[in-house]
Parts: C-alpha cells; sequence; structure tokens
C-alpha cells in the first residue's frame, strides 16, 4: 500500500505540472486565510545561486545554541519529502506534514497550486503550529516569485548571484540579480554575499532604503597562524571581532550566517564564539567518505560556480592526488561548464543517469559533454564499480552534479563506511 504522505505528494506533483507561478496572489492569500504570514517572532530569508542550504545550516546552528526553536526550510531534499521542513535539526514527521496540507486544502477553494508552493505554505503552518521563536526560509528558485517571499521578514541573505536557472531567471547575473533581488524589502537589512556585487542588488536596495551589509566591507573573515576562524562584522553599527577554534567547512557560508546572526539578535557577540561551526553537520557538501577501499568526495554541485569552488577545494586540500569524477546532471544543467570548470584530466569522467521527472540518462548526458571524453555507466552499482577498478588506493573520486545523485549514493549501505569528520 502506498502510503498516504506519498499519494499526496503524487498528486501534488501533478498539479505542480498544470500550473506556473504568476505571482504570489495566490500564495498570500491562502497564508492570509491560515494566519500564518508571521510564522514566527523573527523570519530571514535566504535567495542566492549558491551557498544557500549551508547558510542555512549554520545560522540555524547558531539561533539554537543562542536557546531559539528554531524552523528551518531547504530544497531540494537528498532521501525524503520531509527534510524540506525541519524543527530544530529533525525534519518534520509524516503527520504533521499530513495536517498542515489538510489544512491548506480547507482554504484553498479550488485555487491552484505549484508543488513549491504547497511546500512552502505547509512548513509555514507548522512552524505557526508548534510556535517556533525563528524562521529560516530558503528560497526554492529565484526570489521575487518564490513562496516564501510573503513572509513577513526580519533579515534578506542573498549568498551569491551565479549563472543557474538561465532559461527562467535571465541570461546574465544582472538579469538573475533582478530576480533575486525581489525578496528585498524598505527598511529590512540584506546580509549580500558576492565579492563583485550586481549592480541590479545594489540598485533596488538603495531605491527602497534597504541597508545592505556587504561581504569585505561591513564583514570578513580570515585564518590565522594557529588555524583558528577569525571574523569581523557589523553590530549596531559598530565593527565587531570573533575567533573560533577551528574554521568551518564552508567559511562563506557560515561568515553569512555570523553576520545575520548579529543583525538579528542583540545579544549574539556574548554568545557567537561558542557556537561549534566547525561541527556543524552539512550532508553533501564537500562531504568526505571512505568505501570500497577509496576516497570519495561529495558534492551536490550543479552549476559554473559551485563546481569552480569544488575544484578550490581539491587544489587546496587534496592537490597532490588525482581525481576522477562521477557525474550525473539533471537535464536543464549546464554538464559542460561543469565539467569544465573541475577541470579533470581526460577519460577521468564518468556520466551515470539521474532519475525523476527531471533527470536525464547518461547516454544523453553523454551526447551533452561531445567532444569531451566520458565514460557512460547507465547504472551506478556498474559506474562504482568501474570507478574502484580504474583507479588506485591514492586517488579521489568526486561525485558530483546533482543532488538526486549524491542522495542516491549516501543511502547506499556501504556508504556510511569510515567517514572522515
Amino acid at each position: 500500500m502506498i502510503p498516504q504522505l506519498a499519494r499526496w505528494l503524487d498528486w501534488i506533483v501533478e498539479e505542480h505540472h498544470k500550473h506556473r507561478p504568476v505571482g504570489l496572489d495566490r500564495v498570500e492569500l491562502l497564508a492570509s486565510r491560515l494566519n500564518i504570514l508571521n510564522p514566527s517572532q523573527k523570519s530571514v530569508v535566504v535567495a542566492g545561486t549558491n551557498g544557500k542550504g549551508s547558510t542555512v545550516r549554520y545560522l540555524e546552528q547558531i539561533l539554537r545554541d543562542f536557546g531559539y526553536t528554531v524552523g528551518t526550510t531547504t530544497s531540494p531534499h537528498l532521501y525524503k519529502y520531509n527534510e524540506r521542513v525541519r524543527i530544530c535539526n529533525r525534519s518534520v514527521s509524516d503527520e504533521d506534514i499530513l495536517q498542515a496540507f489538510v489544512s491548506i486544502e480547507e482554504v484553498r477553494e479550488g485555487i491552484p497550486l505549484t508543488y513549491f508552493e504547497w511546500t512552502t505554505l505547509a512548513a509555514l503552518e507548522i512552524f505557526n503550529r508548534y510556535e517556533i521563536e525563528r524562521a529560516i526560509l530558503e528560497v526554492g528558485l529565484g526570489g521575487r516569485l518564490d513562496a516564501c517571499n510573503v513572509v513577513n521578514r526580519t533579515v534578506n541573505v542573498i549568498t551569491n548571484i551565479g549563472m543557474d536557472h538561465t532559461q527562467v531567471l535571465g541570461s546574465d547575473r544582472e538579469a538573475i540579480g533582478t530576480e533575486k533581488a525581489g525578496i528585498l524589502r524598505a527598511g529590512i537589512p540584506l546580509v549580500y554575499g558576492d565579492e563583485a556585487p550586481v549592480s541590479t542588488v545594489i540598485r533596488r536596495a538603495e531605491a527602497i532604503d534597504c541597508r545592505v551589509y556587504r561581504i569585505k566591507e561591513e564583514f570578513c573573515h580570515d585564518v590565522d597562524s594557529n588555524g583558528a576562524w577569525q571574523c569581523w562584522a557589523t553590530s549596531k553599527n559598530e565593527r565587531v571581532s570573533f575567533t573560533f577554534a577551528a574554521k568551518p567547512s564552508l567559511p562563506h557560508s557560515a561568515l553569512l550566517a555570523v553576520q545575520t546572526a548579529l543583525i538579528l539578535e542583540n545579544s549574539a557577540n556574548n554568545q557567537l564564539e561558542k557556537v561549534p561551526l566547525h561541527s556543524v553537520e552539512l550532508p553533501g557538501r564537500l562531504e568526505f567518505r571512505h568505501f570500497r577501499g577509496r576516497d570519495w568526495l561529495l558534492d551536490v554541485a550543479h552549476n559554473f560556480e559551485a563546481a569552480k569552488f569544488v575544484k578550490q577545494q581539491l587544489d587546496l586540500n587534496f592537490g597532490e592526488r588525482e581525481f576522477s569524477v562521477l557525474l550525473g546532471c539533471l537535464e536543464d544543467k549546464d554538464a559542460g561548464h561543469i565539467v569544465d570548470a573541475l577541470g579533470v584530466m581526460e577519460n577521468r569522467v564518468v556520466v551515470t543517469s539521474t532519475h525523476g521527472h527531471r533527470g536525464q540518462s547518461a547516454e544523453k548526458l553523454a551526447k551533452k559533454l561531445y567532444p569531451r571524453p566520458v565514460r557512460v555507466e547507465p547504472d551506478l552499482e556498474v559506474a562504482l564499480d568501474y570507478l574502484v577498478s580504474s583507479t588506485n588506493s591514492h586517488d579521489l573520486i568526486l561525485v558530483a552534479g546533482s543532488f538526486e545523485l549524491v542522495g542516491r549514493l549516501r543511502k547506499m549501505n556501504t556508504i556510511g563506511i569510515g567517514r572522515r569528520g
């Protein structure tokens, strides 16, 4: 028998393909009916091309250490739909989601909703029901038309502007920046993580009197000679500094979380250095594993900028080791740019199939990568066997290209063996 939640989700996916987001009026109307426009005492909306999920995780850890009940949304999920909604770092139950879906259906009156609108409304209903104290909402796509943009928020975050979803958001960073800047609100501060700021974001902020906290201006970070991680950020118009015992695995995202927390919480200065940011678990982000006698690095990088960052980390931490790549991409991703950014040696790329309604076969992916030489292994188990047999114990194998592939690999029994911290 198909679980009740699975039946709901199948129906929601079917409905999703019948509708496109044309504005926020529908979601705002239903959120108002459900009384969930203010799902918590304070809320943060996080947009950007890369680093949204990790920024949410770090901020969640900070606020939990401050003693708050924290609700978060993130997407996509690695294993189960429930991962998209968390309370205090725990995925909500099937029953929580079902109750939220029923509540939405009771007030919907036939109003059409997309998959992401259903998800956001359900998360807000759950947060409201549990009376959480802090909400952190990750934008799924763009910003201007994303369902979480209806929420009254305390702080906005834009992690960066990169080239992804260009068929929907625009063909250059300026156009994409316009969509991301759609989350800005007059008088609501923006924490902005682009070292090369996009003018459309800055102009929009200036036009509506939105204060912008910019990386390398209002906040920055470094590592001292002892390996301690140092941050400088802005609190109450003053520059303050913090020293953490160890550097987090994704310092850019952690830094955005630190600056956001300082804006959000008046008492943050006295508590931040005690938060163990280096121990925050980030599934599928630069995640090191050892199994089948090989070292593997798992990362959900699925666009050029994310792949470029992964290559930088490979050079920094594993520069003396040769690496191969297991790649699987959804059909709307620019796989060629991902492979080029990784700078992988010829004949060291294995492509495999991805699943789901946006998945694509290994054969189709290989055609998109032509004339780059790749090995085609549609079956994941066969691809793993080939990678083990064609490498040695000193090599590193990178798995990248999609959440779907990384999630499927992590779910395999062998993936849990020998994790390095």
